[in-house]
């Protein structure tokens, strides 16, 4: 998988992602950023049993993480709680109460994120199927377009 600018950005004045050939005067706005702040951002629907493997390889980027359980059975809202509490210092749980899709999910670690103060976040998949040893390239891309959307192109 590469990563890929695309030619979306964060609207400040809407507060979602707009196309820049839609609103170029938005996107024109956005403040340059000097640092960003880069989080990982997890949809969690019934994969507790790939989610240990994956929360440590997430431990090795050293990005803070938040696991959005979409509001998973009960196995696996255990494995999740259990995960977070084991590693508190830089994984985070948001439960939605009913399962509301991947988009939601999504949204919800977006909005939380940023309260907390985020810049940036990269998406992956609970379930491994994107590598997250990989993240780091689209950090880098990101730092070199912050204003963009990122996204990973299968190879």
């Amino acid at each position: 998988m590469r990563a890929n600018s695309a030619a979306f950005a964060l609207c400040p004045k809407r507060s979602i992602f707009c196309c820049a050939d839609s609103y170029p005067q938005h996107v024109g706005k956005l403040a340059p950023t000097t640092a960003l702040r880069v989080c990982v951002i997890v949809p969690v629907y019934d994969h507790h049993e790939a989610l240990p493997r994956l929360v440590h390889a997430l431990r090795l980027t050293s990005l803070k993480c938040w696991l959005v359980d979409d509001g998973s059975h009960a196995p696996c809202a255990q494995v999740v709680s259990a995960l977070c509490a084991e590693n508190q210092q830089w994984l985070r749980r948001l439960r939605l109460d009913r399962n509301q899709g991947k988009g939601a999910a999504v949204l919800a670690g977006l909005h939380a994120a940023h309260a907390a103060g985020f810049t940036h976040a990269v998406q992956i998949d609970a379930d491994l199927q994107h590598d997250p040893s990989r993240i780091d390239e689209f950090v880098r891309a990101a730092e070199r377009n912050p204003a963009a959307v990122i996204n990973g192109v299968p190879q």
